[in-house]
């Protein structure tokens, strides 16, 4: 379904996969997993712009030529960036209100999060990768069972996470990285979810505040853009993949 990724990011691929298998991600991770993890995320990219090039948003594409050894940035999931302060922040308030085990067990901040800051700061730079490129967002995030919790929090500090009170760009980019998210087939997840589940997925954001109200349209015709796309090829069928037809009709979303 897609080509292969341009030689440059293959070879940004293989640089990740190697930190992982040399230790030096913070959350411990199968570099198999991680290398799986890096290609269904260049499926996902292409996909997300696909589906945000739809609905007339911004779209951030992989470039096809090599960005040098520059940072990467301004590509969705890939080359996220957040700046040394709001890193900082996030870790004063995993502090102040630290995230819990399944049991309820405080947890503590990490050493390779804590150090991140430091590093940077010590060489200068303004600016900390949260990508998926990161070895420690991609280590945290490609395991098998539940994500680790604080690659998670570092790598939500990207751009179309933190999406505004109204829509716009960043909330159009976050819908459609949520409506695929949520249709790509993973290891972890062998069949599409259904469009009805997507839709109440995405009502209960709205509910709880995490999207503003005034998405609701967009999210309707974010479902309906994806089934689109899925039949007509330019992206993945996965509706080839369900258990069961997906139905596009009485969604809860109409606005």
């Amino acid at each position: 379904m897609h080509p292969p990724p341009p030689a440059w990011l293959e070879a940004r691929f293989a640089a990740t996969v190697a930190a992982v298998r040399r230790g030096e991600a913070g959350p411990q991770a199968d570099p198999a997993d991680v290398a799986a993890f890096l290609r269904e995320t260049y499926e996902h990219v292409r996909e997300v712009d696909a589906l945000v090039r739809a609905l007339g948003g911004r779209t951030r594409p992989i470039p096809a030529a090599a960005p040098g050894d520059e940072a990467l940035r301004g590509v969705h999931d890939f080359g996220e960036r957040a700046s040394v302060r709001r890193v900082e922040e996030l870790i004063a308030s995993l502090r102040r209100e630290p995230l819990r085990d399944r049991d309820g067990v405080p947890l503590e901040v990490p050493a390779w999060l804590a150090r991140l800051p430091v590093d940077a700061r010590r060489a200068g730079e303004r600016s900390i990768d949260v990508g998926k490129l990161s070895p420690h967002v991609a280590a945290g995030l490609s395991r098998r069972g539940p994500p680790d919790p604080f690659a998670l929090r570092l790598h939500n500090l990207a751009a179309h996470h933190s999406a505004p009170a109204r829509p716009g760009p960043a909330v159009i980019e976050e819908v459609a990285d949520m409506v695929q998210a949520m249709r790509q087939v993973r290891v972890y997840r062998p069949e599409p979810m259904p469009f009805d589940r997507i839709a109440a997925i995405l009502e209960e954001h709205v509910v709880a505040g995490r999207l503003p109200a005034e998405a609701r349209p967009l999210i309707a015709r974010a479902l309906e853009a994806q089934a689109r796309l899925e039949r007509s090829g330019a992206v993945t069928p996965y509706h080839l993949l369900e258990a069961r037809p997906a139905a596009l009709v009485d969604l809860p979303l109409g606005g």
